[in-house]
């Protein structure tokens, strides 16, 4: 079944997969593509490419402290806080965004982040919200790409809001295909991904999985990131489905392809507390906090719930204090954390 039709109350979680891939939104083309870098800080762009929201933040104010009204800096700092999604974070950059769209109006760049803006205030609002959003999400995204057809970023975008919205809300199949079959001349492999999407979004598990398999990042971040996007995605159907083996198998794979990323060891962790298996679950944790990406995941979190699993409340409390000890513009599961803790508290033991 088509993602385009199904209901507005499962509106905040098909969002997500709009937003899985935002954060490197605007990463260098790959050679010969004739795209430049739409971040031209070579400091930013290098943070941006490689995925590294902390740094990135970390680079991009001490950029505005020299100049607030730094257009690379303001652009920086946005895609640096779309990965966590804190309203309060996100509402200057928003009018900041705005106002270069008006300044600009051919400018893709600013057209992209404000659409990708809007998309976390859709998935934050709740199906009303998103719905609300929609028509200006897709306008933006859409004048990005007019403006930029050769960006890969940008048309990757609008393939998964096409996918993520009903066709009442400007939501199309037909378009999400048009736009991964024009990119196959031009690169096969970002075509591919773009395939996965696509099967991801028909729910057609056997295609996205044989497609990924078949995948070859190569030097490109952007295309390694939305990889690490599908593995996660593919790999949530299969746990849900009890399809234990076909889902360590998908994430032992994205580990072989990637393997100094976190997020294999991270999904394996996942996994393994999804069975019960609550101390491998906490070996894998301890192994991703090593890696690269470690620190853009809930690691303390994840641990404090194995903890929980084995009966170790101090441990556990311990785990979600960790948590919570970090700056609050840097946690997405704040409430969700803070209920735990308040269940542990509360119990016996």
């Amino acid at each position: 079944m088509s993602l385009m039709s199904r209901s507005a109350s499962s509106m905040p979680a098909l969002f997500r997969s709009v937003l899985a891939g935002l954060l490197t939104a605007l990463a260098l083309a790959l050679p010969g593509t004739g795209q430049a870098a739409v971040l031209s800080d070579p400091t930013l762009q290098a943070l941006f490419a490689a995925g590294q929201a902390l740094e990135l933040e970390r680079a991009a104010q001490a950029r505005l402290g020299a100049d607030a009204n730094d257009l690379q800096g303001q652009m920086a700092l946005a895609l640096a806080g779309l990965e966590w999604g804190r309203q309060e974070a996100l509402e200057p950059s928003l009018r900041q965004m705005q106002a270069c769209v008006e300044r600009q109006p051919d400018f893709a760049p600013c057209h992209y982040v404000l659409g990708s803006l809007l998309s976390v205030q859709a998935v934050r609002g709740g199906a009303l919200k998103a719905l609300s959003l929609s028509a200006r999400i897709r306008q933006h995204l859409q004048r990005a790409f007019e403006l930029d057809p050769r960006s890969y970023e940008i048309r990757s975008a609008l393939v998964q809001y096409y996918l993520a919205v009903p066709m009442l809300a400007g939501g199309s199949h037909s378009k999400a295909r048009s736009l991964e079959l024009d990119w196959r001349k031009v690169n096969a492999e970002q075509a591919r991904m773009l395939r996965i999407f696509i099967a991801l979004g028909d729910e057609d598990w056997a295609d996205a999985e044989r497609e990924l398999k078949a995948l070859r990042t190569g030097p490109d971040p952007r295309l390694a990131f939305d990889a690490r996007v599908a593995y996660g995605q593919l790999g949530r159907h299969f746990v849900k489905d009890h399809q234990w083996d076909r889902a360590r198998k998908l994430y032992e794979q994205l580990m072989r392809d990637q393997p100094r990323q976190a997020s294999g060891a991270y999904l394996m962790s996942r996994l393994a507390q999804d069975q019960g298996r609550f101390d491998e679950a906490i070996d894998w944790l301890q192994r991703a906090r090593r890696l690269e990406g470690a620190e853009l995941l809930p690691l303390d979190q994840r641990l404090g719930n194995a903890y929980e699993g084995l009966g170790d409340k101090a441990q556990a409390r311990a785990a979600y204090e960790r948590y919570l000890g970090g700056s609050r513009l840097h946690q997405r599961n704040e409430q969700e954390v803070r209920r735990s803790l308040a269940a542990l508290d509360g119990g016996a033991g």
